[in-house]
Parts: C-alpha cells; structure tokens; sequence
C-alpha cells in the first residue's frame, strides 16, 4: 500500500463546515495528517490544485446485490469513477442473507443470472466471510432484508404472520444484525412483504431500536396512497423512536405530485431526528413492471401472477383495474429483463402499436414473456419536488442503484448507475441547489453518520482513507436515458482504504473496498 500525499487541493471535510486549502497525508488506510505539509521520500504526490478533496461518497441505498453486479463486475465501475467508496446494500427488502430456502435468491435475482456465482453461505455472518473472498471496488455495508426472511418464513403466501412466526422472524433479524448488518430493510411494495401488519413492523422497529440498528423503508403506496404510507411508517418510527430512513422517498404520478409537500413539511416541521429519507436526482425511476399491478394479481408470487394471467377472467379483472389507473404504461419504457434485445429502450406503447394490440395487454404479454422479469423506466416525479428534496435537511442523495462497467449488457439501466452523484453535484453548481460544504455533507459523513459507519465519511486525522478528488467547476453526468454507459467527467483520482483506486494515469480499477460489519 502506498503512501500518498495530496497537496494543494480545497479540502470540504464532509462536515459541513468551511472548507479550506490543505494538504492531506495518507499513510496504510488511514488519514494521518491535514495541513501544510512538504513530500516525504517514498510518498506519491497527488496533485490537487483547483480540485475539491472531499470524503467518498456514501451510497446508503444501493442494489449491486439485486442486479448480481457485487460478484459478476467486483470493480463496480460505474460507482467508484463517479466517487462512490462505501455501498449499502441488502435494501427493500430485499438481501442476500440470511438464507432459509433455496429459491430465496431467485426472488430477488431478477435481471442477472444467478448461476454466474456460487452461493455457499446461509447465515448472514457467512455471507461476510464469503464476501472476504472476492475482490470488491468499493467498501461494503449491508442490511437484511424483511422480505427476503419472510420469504423464507412463509415462501410465496401472503399473509399476516402468527406468533410464533413473528418470534421466528425476530430471531433471524436479530441474529443478522448481531453478525454485522446494520439493520433491516423494509420494501412493503413488493409481493413477499405486503401481508405485513402494523404489529409486525412495529416489532421490528423496536428490535432494531433495542439494537442500535437502522431501519431502511420504502412505502407501501408511492401514488394515491402515498400520505397514508408515508404516516404509518413516520408513526412507527416516532413512537418507537428508532432510527429510520425513507428509502428512495417519491410520490409517483402526476395526479399525486402535490401530496409530496405534506411528507417534507412533516420531516421538517415535527422535527423527529430519528428519521431521515434518500432521494435520487431524477424524476425518472426504474422499477419492476408488476410493482404497478394491484396488490392482487400478484398473490402467490411469480408463479401466482402468471396464473392470474392465465385466467380469462381474472385477466380481464386486471385489465379492467389497469386501464382505469392513473399510471401511463404507454409511456414506461423497458430498461432491462429477460426479453428480446429489440424490446430494450422501446416504450410499452411503441411496442403495443407495433403489434397492433392495446398496450395494457402489451404490458401483460412483457410479464408472461420475461416471466415477470422486467424492469422499466417511468417518469414518476415533478422535477420540482425531486429538486426541493434534494434541498431538504432531513434528505441524503443517493443512486439506488447497481454498479455496473462501460462495457454495454443485456439491458439499459437507469443512467442513475454511472451518474447519480455527479448529476447531483452538476446541478449544484448550475442550478445553486446547495452551497458546496452542504451538498458533500449529503454524500458523506450524512449517510455514514446515518448508517453508523465508524470513521467513515470525513476527512480527518486516523479516520480512514476514503478520498475522492474532484473538479467543481467540470464535474459532470454523461449517462443518459437513451445511452447510460459512460462514466462521469471531472473525478481525477479515488482512493479507497489509502489505495489508489482510480487515477488519469492507471487504466482500470485497483479494488482495494472491503465488507464492513456494524459495531
């Protein structure tokens, strides 16, 4: 590991304060000194002159376990080049341990091939030692998923847990966090997790409380039921008082655009400093097609929703319930899934007419055909609501999002994978969202801090060596909707626990990230 100095850039230390010119030494993993500082014999200069030196950002809401990406690209590209040194994964619901059945990781795996790795763990604290194994690019925190242990509990039923059920489910979070997740992960949209009741959440938010852990939500309804979801979980989280984030907090469709105001004026007027909520900078979002179908079609899982289908007439029931909702599937354009590649980056509607059909049935045939696999990009936000999230206090900045490599796949991800961070940063300067010291707060020592990360997310003396340098006045997304594989412009050099992960110098990623458990 060599020693580096970084000499002569703005250093915005992630705590929000002024920034100031200063040099930054690193010796092994660590920061050992911030000031005026001469080279020393056998230390790499890195210079920073007209660059920010800043933390590595913290992505508290990623999903390179969903999409497989965590094994099959380690390098995790697309995240480390837009300065992305710490993951969080295991969100909505949704992780890779524990494990009870072995068809669990086929709930999740839904864009990728999960023969493409080797699953040889079932508890939570095997998955970390598992993990030890393998190169990774970035460091790796993890929650457990709620949904993925009910699964496991209960397979592909829907419904409220009994007791001893509940009991059961309690053990295993707990046990999970105890061998190094940092909390649990709530996605009550999907399918695995919609029988939950409010005694079990409430349970699970107490247990996480109990545990100093965090609690990682996203909402039952993001549309016409968006309040009420957003105040069942904000109830819970304030009478338990537990720690708790909004996972990608968004009100989807238009009709429902102004009902965003009443959750933000809640953050910010109760003032409730255990809850906090992630937001992405795009009113663009992908997301699974069934996701938008009523809670109904799906009972039973894949294997119920493509029954469902089947069915005359329940397939006409659903037909009915879709064409009558205020989702525009005309214009959701498909992203990724196990479908031809001429389908990719075609919208629902363009498809529809191209086989002369209706495009709720266009959409239903997409189901049968990838067997609900398919992923699709939807305008969901007002861009002035994901901006005034983006301003909130009480809002982190996120990708919700995989790691991917310039390397073209089968699909077409959210260019959110390759520029979230950088967009976030673009729009800083260009559109004055945030000053500077705040808007590197939001993706660093914020989300750390939120976490509970130990040492992460600041620069300073002994903590560690998570260090991106950057360009104010060029950073910059390039990804876009209709060509999302290109790395952001302005980051000059990335170093991950005191290595040198990326600069204009080396080709390729020096995977220098490592699991981290929680303390």
């Amino acid at each position: 590991m060599a020693n580096l100095l970084i000499q002569g850039g703005t250093v915005v230390d992630g705590s929000g304060k002024a920034r100031l010119v200063a040099d930054v030494r690193v010796r092994g993993s660590r920061i050992s000194e911030i000031g005026t500082l001469e080279a020393a014999d056998k230390e790499r200069v890195l210079d920073a002159k007209g660059m920010f030196v800043t933390p590595g950002f913290v992505d508290i809401h990623c999903r390179s376990d969903a999409y497989a990406t965590l094994f099959t690209i380690p390098t995790q590209d697309s995240l480390v080049r837009q300065g992305v040194t710490t993951i969080v994964i295991g969100n909505s619901g949704s992780s890779l341990a524990p494990l009870v059945r072995a068809d669990q990781l086929a709930s999740i795996q839904k864009w990728s091939d999960i023969t493409a790795f080797s699953v040889n763990w079932r508890s939570m604290g095997e998955f970390f030692t598992e993990l030890a194994r393998h190169p990774l690019g970035v460091n790796i925190a993890t929650l457990v998923g709620h949904g993925m242990v009910r699964r496991g509990i209960l397979g592909n039923e829907e419904r409220p847990l009994t007791d001893e059920e509940l009991q059961e489910l309690l053990f295993m979070v707990e046990a999970a966090i105890d061998e190094g997740a940092f909390g649990v992960s709530l996605g009550l949209s999907y399918a695995h997790a919609r029988g939950a009741t409010t005694q079990e959440l409430s349970a699970i938010m107490e247990l996480a409380h109990s545990k100093k852990a965090l609690v990682a939500a996203s909402l039952r309804d993001e549309a016409k039921g968006f309040l009420d979801s957003f105040k069942e979980l904000y109830s819970l989280a304030k009478d338990t008082e537990v720690n708790m984030e909004f996972s990608h907090l968004k009100v989807q469709g238009e009709p429902f655009w102004g009902n965003y105001e009443g959750a933000l004026s809640m953050l910010a007027d109760e003032g409730v400093p255990s809850v906090h909520f992630d937001i992405y900078p795009y009113a663009t979002t992908s997301s699974v097609l069934y996701s938008f179908f009523p809670a109904w079609a799906s009972e039973g899982g894949n294997a119920g929703l493509i029954a469902t289908l089947r069915d005359s007439q329940t397939r006409a029931k659903l037909i009915k319930e879709l064409e009558a909702s205020a989702y525009d599937f005309s214009s959701m354009v498909v992203s990724m899934g196990m479908l031809p590649a001429s389908h990719i980056g075609q919208s629902i509607g363009a498809l529809a007419k191209r086989q002369g059909i209706g495009v709720v049935e266009m959409a239903l045939q997409l189901i049968e055909a990838s067997h609900n696999q398919v992923v699709v990009l939807v305008k969901a936000m007002s861009k002035e609501n994901t901006r005034r999230a983006m301003q909130h206090p009480r809002g982190f900045v996120t990708t919700s999002a995989a790691g991917f490599s310039a390397q073209k796949h089968n699909g077409m991800p959210h260019p959110r994978s390759f520029g979230a961070f950088a967009r976030f940063l673009r729009l800083c300067r260009e559109d004055a969202i945030l000053p500077w010291e705040e808007a590197v707060h939001k993706i660093t020592l914020g989300p750390a801090s939120k976490v509970g990360l130990v040492q992460r997310g600041k620069i300073a003396e002994d903590w560690f060596a998570d260090i991106v340098v950057w360009d104010p006045e060029s950073i910059a997304d390039k990804a876009t909707f209709e060509d999302p594989y290109h790395y952001p412009v302005g980051m000059k050099y990335g170093i991950v626990n005191g290595e040198l992960a990326f600069s204009p110098e080396q080709e390729g990623i020096i995977c220098a990230g490592k699991p981290i458990k929680k303390q």
